[in-house]
């Protein structure tokens, strides 16, 4: 049996041939073709507007989860910043505590050690992005429709990312939460205040233990001779 090609399995499925039907006149056998082509254009068009909705719902996705990733990236690169310096200081890290064995003391008969800790730094958390725009709600409209919809869920993104990322373009310096987070070596209330405030503390700890380690030998030395050691 001859197979229906594809193309024409929609034309026998809107006109079928019935016995007993009179013969199309011309003008008849003209509107058939014109139906199926605005038919196509429809069915086309539909297709279309159904693949924008869902190109923009992707996108939208996409946008929410490169925003909210950010938070994971920034937090990522200060742990590591700290790490360095304190690994570069002879600090060893076990989960989020970092410890190193320092002289604290020195007598004649023996030198006193004690282990010095700093607490490593906390990540900054919050919620996802909650926009009023779902990537559901692009499904059903028209193009213009979905480009307002998309322009509506970006400023309410960029307005998210400005609450926690701040704003610095050149006119706003704006410090978002996260920033606030972090801090500086000055705000003993943020996390680099706070991490730093125990470092100091640590080397100055350090330093006087190796000063008094200097004058215990010095002193030793003295013993047998009647100078100290350079």
């Amino acid at each position: 049996m001859k197979q229906i090609a594809p193309e024409h399995k929609l034309i026998l499925f809107i006109a079928p041939v019935r016995k007993g039907r009179p013969q199309q006149s011309v003008a008849e056998g003209k509107a058939f073709p014109l139906i199926i082509v605005l038919f196509y254009l429809y069915l086309e068009k539909l297709a279309e507007q159904q693949w924008i909705a869902q190109d923009a719902g992707i996108l939208l996705d996409q946008k929410i989860e490169e925003a909210y990733s950010g938070i994971e990236t920034t937090n990522k690169n200060v742990e590591e910043s700290i790490d360095s310096m304190l690994y570069g200081a002879g600090y060893l890290k076990s989960g989020n505590l970092y410890a190193r064995k320092v002289l604290a003391h020195s007598y004649l008969v023996q030198d006193v050690y004690k282990i010095q800790a700093v607490a490593g730094y906390n990540w900054y958390n919050t919620a996802r992005p909650e926009l009023r725009i779902s990537s559901a709600m692009f499904e059903g409209l028209e193009t213009d429709g979905i480009i307002t919809l998309m322009n509506t869920a970006t400023m309410e993104l960029e307005d998210w990312q400005a609450r926690i990322f701040g704003v610095h373009d050149g006119v706003r310096d704006i410090k978002g939460e996260i920033e606030r987070h972090i801090g500086s070596k000055q705000d003993y209330s943020s996390e680099i205040g706070r991490i730093m405030f125990q470092y100091d503390r640590n080397e100055k700890e350090k330093d006087a233990g190796r000063v008094r380690k200097n004058e215990t030998n010095c002193t030793r030395s003295k013993l047998y001779t009647s100078h100290c050691p350079r």
